[in-house]
């Protein structure tokens, strides 16, 4: 039967089906709409009775593999939730983020709010630790090791500190022990 199957079947199936090592399965296909089966290499689909027991299994075994994809992908999705810096803070769930997330319109929303405002929507003590989450996330300084810096770790719009306006803006490489620069400070930045 694998042999007639190669002839009769498309290219794309035929690699389908020993991808998933069911050479020589026979296949069929059922069109929903009028029963119709379809077998490979026939240009005439096959009309079985309405009232048949063969038509019926064959569409029970149709609807059992939809039933079984559908559920599979329903729980794959289910399973991508949405995940945010909020979900970082110890006392913060998928619940009180959404909560959060619905309240201020974003992470960013949530990051300016007063712990007054954090406080009415999640109360007191879990409004202390968004704020002190955020809070040490501001204030965290550049990493002194000289392992480099990320692209976004410069001044943040928000910060008092402007660049010299004699400086040379160019970043410049970290510079060595006998520079008199630390190492990972950029000489263009004050």
């Amino acid at each position: 039967m694998a042999a007639l199957d190669d002839v009769l079947l498309p290219q794309r199936e035929r690699l389908a089906l020993r991808d998933l090592d069911l050479q020589g399965q026979p296949v069929i296909g059922l069109a929903k709409k009028l029963e119709e089966v379809f077998l490979p290499g026939r240009g005439e689909p096959e009309l079985l009775p309405k009232a048949s027991t063969s038509l019926r299994l064959l569409q029970r075994i149709r609807d059992e593999a939809h039933r079984f994809a559908v559920s599979y992908h329903r729980s794959l999705r289910s399973k991508r939730t949405l995940q945010t810096e909020l979900d970082l803070i110890k006392g913060i769930g998928k619940k009180r983020a959404g909560e959060l997330l619905e309240a201020f319109g974003s992470v960013q929303g949530v990051r300016f709010a007063t712990v007054d405002q954090l406080a009415d929507i999640v109360g007191p003590a879990v409004a202390e630790r968004v704020r002190e989450y955020f809070d040490m996330a501001d204030a965290e300084p550049e990493v002194a090791s000289g392992a480099g810096s990320s692209p976004d770790s410069g001044p943040r719009p928000d910060a008092d500190s402007t660049p010299d306006s004699n400086a040379d803006p160019s970043p410049k490489p970290n510079a060595g022990p006998d520079s008199g620069q630390r190492p990972g400070e950029n000489a263009g930045l004050k």
